[in-house]
Formats: C-alpha cells, sequence, structure tokens
C-alpha cells in the first residue's frame, strides 16, 4: 500500500517565504570549477546549503531566518535542476531527497542527514522506514564508487 506524507514540509512551515526571493534571484546552474570538478555547481549549492542550515541553530531574528530559506531553497534548486556527472553528485542529490522524505527525524539524525555524514545516519539506518533506508544504500553504493 502507498503511503501518503501528509506532514507537512519544512518548506510549508515558514510558509514559502523564501521562495518569492528564489525567484528573484537567477544562479547559474553551470558555475566554472576552480576545482576542476564536473559537478561544482551541485558541490557549491550543497556548502551553501549546509552553512544556512548551520546558521540556523543561532539565529532568532525573523528577517534572518527569511533570509536563510532562501539561501536553502535557492541552493536545493540547482542541486535539484542540475544534472551530476559523478558520484559526489548524485550523493548530494540523495542527501536532499532523503532531508525532505523523512519526517520524523531525531535532532541528531536530522543534523546527520543536513551535514551529508553517512557513518551516523547509517548506523541508525534501522529507525527509518523503507524508502529512506533504500536511500541510504544507493548512497553507500555512490561512496563506493568514489574511493
Amino acid at each position: 500500500m502507498d503511503r501518503i506524507n501528509t506532514s507537512p514540509s519544512r518548506r510549508t512551515i515558514i510558509g514559502g517565504v523564501g521562495l518569492a526571493t528564489v525567484a528573484c534571484v537567477a544562479l547559474p546552474t553551470k558555475a566554472v570549477s576552480p576545482t576542476g570538478s564536473p559537478d561544482y555547481a551541485i558541490e557549491a549549492a550543497w556548502e551553501r546549503r549546509q552553512t544556512a542550515y548551520a546558521a540556523f541553530k543561532v539565529v532568532d531574528d525573523l528577517a534572518e531566518e527569511q533570509r536563510l530559506w532562501a539561501v536553502v531553497d535557492t541552493a536545493e534548486e540547482i542541486i535539484r535542476s542540475t544534472n551530476a556527472r559523478t558520484p559526489k553528485g548524485v550523493l548530494i542529490q540523495l542527501w536532499c531527497a532523503l532531508y525532505h522524505s523523512t519526517a520524523a527525524l531525531s535532532q541528531e539524525q536530522d543534523d546527520a542527514v543536513t551535514r551529508g555524514d553517512l557513518d551516523a545516519v547509517d548506523a541508525e539506518d534501522r529507525m527509518l522506514d523503507w524508502n529512506a533506508r533504500l536511500m541510504i544504500a544507493a548512497m553507500r553504493s555512490l561512496k563506493a564508487m568514489e574511493a
């Protein structure tokens, strides 16, 4: 039987405030890579997303929180809309998918998913639902391809 997720997403909780900003900010999805990585745009967006999520822990200003959501939304749109060309790029896309498809994470699991800590998430794999566990299996495979 298919499960329909009716719980609000992290984006709907904030009311989509950052989405208006995202529509006004145009960032290229084919950035020139100073590192030579074919997935530079995805990797740079992932770093901006991680930095924004880390900043949420110390923000107590609504305007700053909305600005951070705009950063996250813009970064995730780049991650979503850019075709990955390496296992690392696909892994980043899966991290975002896992984050948005798993509603009932503990704070520790949420932090591990947000920072892309496969070892920490994998250790708690049995606590997650089946689709999350399958994503984690794919992530493990991609990580092994990078080695």
